[in-house]
């Protein structure tokens, strides 16, 4: 009977913690999707880190106690146990300052730094005589807090929560919740935020202007149905074609007739090498067209995988070049997985 009674409250006690777990994640995803399908975007929202978002349909509407930092200065960070090794990153770094669940909480400090943008999280509880650092789980991948990748606090009925968050700005938006109970963290559930896409012709340039008036709209058309039939553009007018032999030096290179560069990107755009070329009549200026994704460039400095590149040609001579750029639309729908 003992035995019975011991196995008996070892499941209650197991049930509870799996009971708290589930009504956080559920609490937390409630939240977060009153939010988000309260935001309305703002004058800036051409641009993707002034569009929806998690992080930033909470900054307008909070919910589930989250908490995306604020600044960390000299005189907030000295009564946090710190090793000089971790001092001197904080004093290297963009630094910020986390808190969850009150007096009696936790508090997060993060130091981001370098042109990848990584974090270095250091966790403290605050229920003891001074803060305490609590051990925090190891990422997938070390740039998984890196670029896209950050972290938060959140709270729910007092109780706080730790959080990695994912947000490349393209079709989806994570955040994995990571339960404090006593000096651990359990990780109960991922939140995932899905968009509809719009798609708009950010750039355009042209051997004539008359090309970029004609088919700048339909390049965003095309763009689309690229994207969404992985690589076959599913237009009556457009036919497979033998890709062209290029005149440029550089056979990936994005042409720009003579512009000095890019305004959305830092580098020269180029393709990634697997793009498709269509055939393209109806029109004398034109007869073939080549579209593919830009080639990755510095993850720091655009979101390089939102753009499409297109490009018309003409006897083998490029004579019009577009720009797509993929935004979220819409916030569409939120999920919850648990035991991720």
């Amino acid at each position: 009977m003992r035995r019975l009674s011991f196995f008996t409250i070892v499941f209650l006690a197991q049930f509870g913690a799996a009971q708290a777990a589930s009504d956080l994640c559920a609490a937390a995803a409630a939240g977060v999707e009153a939010s988000l399908r309260a935001f309305k975007p703002g004058a800036k929202a051409g641009a993707p880190f002034h569009g929806i978002s998690i992080r930033n349909a909470v900054a307008k509407k909070p919910a589930a106690g989250l908490d995306y930092g604020s600044t960390l200065d000299e005189r907030t960070l000295k009564p946090f146990p710190l090793t000089d090794k971790d001092r001197a990153l904080f004093k290297e770094s963009v630094n910020r300052i986390f808190r969850a669940g009150g007096k009696n909480g936790l508090a997060l400090l993060d130091a981001e730094a370098g042109t990848a943008h990584c974090h270095s999280p250091i966790l403290f509880s605050l229920a003891g005589p001074e803060p305490k650092a609590l051990p925090l789980p190891e990422p997938a991948d070390p740039y998984d807090l890196c670029a896209y990748g950050g972290v938060a606090l959140g709270a729910i009925g007092g109780a706080p929560f730790y959080v990695q968050s994912e947000d490349n700005f393209l079709d989806t938006d994570r955040l994995k919740i990571f339960a404090a109970t006593g000096e651990k963290l359990a990780k109960v559930c991922a939140i995932e935020a899905k968009y509809a896409m719009g798609y708009e012709t950010a750039e355009t340039f042209c051997a004539q202007p008359e090309l970029c008036r004609t088919y700048a709209g339909r390049a965003a058309q095309w763009a689309q149905k690229f994207d969404e039939s992985r690589g076959r553009v599913a237009d009556p007018m457009m036919t497979p074609a033998t890709p062209e032999a290029t005149p440029a030096d550089d056979p990936t290179l994005f042409p720009i007739f003579g512009a000095v560069a890019s305004r959305l990107v830092p580098e020269p755009f180029r393709f990634d090498g697997e793009e498709s070329w269509f055939a393209a009549p109806g029109d004398p200026r034109v007869d073939v067209l080549r579209i593919g994704a830009a080639n990755q460039g510095p993850a720091n400095m655009a979101q390089w995988e939102a753009f499409t590149l297109a490009t018309l040609y003409k006897s083998g001579q490029p004579v019009a070049s577009f720009v797509v750029q993929r935004r979220r639309a819409a916030f569409v729908s939120l999920s919850v997985r648990t035991g991720e």
